[in-house]
């Protein structure tokens, strides 16, 4: 259950504005179990850390070698810059025909069809004046 504290009237005006709402910080299930086994593996050493950087920097220094343009250094998740919403779209669903997970995005948020303009989420701040 939500509890909104704040004065009634910014309260109700934002209610009014922006509709009715839900909010909840409760960690769903099964992050609070995959949070468990990740603090189970790391009480066990370093192998699994270890040998994640390593094939990361290996399929790093692979798909690199195939022209694409990468980014996030030295980290094991490794974007692939494809440069056009649709192709990213393309990619990923062929890449989930092979049993490999990927998303195709833009960054950002502002480009994307159906984004929140600035003004409407500057809106939040002003409701109940």
């Amino acid at each position: 259950m939500a509890i909104l504290r704040a004065k009634a009237k910014w309260s109700t005006g934002c209610v009014s504005a922006y509709g009715a709402y839900l909010f909840s910080n409760t960690l769903m299930p099964a992050i609070a179990g995959a949070s468990i086994k990740v603090f189970e593996l790391i009480r066990h050493g370093d192998a699994l850390r270890e040998r994640l950087f390593t094939n990361a920097a290996r399929f790093r220094s692979e798909i690199g070698k195939l022209g694409f343009m990468l980014a996030g250094a030295d980290q094991p998740l490794i974007p692939v810059m494809l440069g056009e919403a649709t192709l990213a779209q393309e990619m990923a669903a062929r890449m989930l025909k092979r049993d490999i997970y990927v998303i195709g995005f833009l960054p950002g948020g502002a480009e994307r069809p159906g984004a929140h303009p600035h003004a409407d989420v500057g809106g939040a701040f002003h409701c109940g004046h």
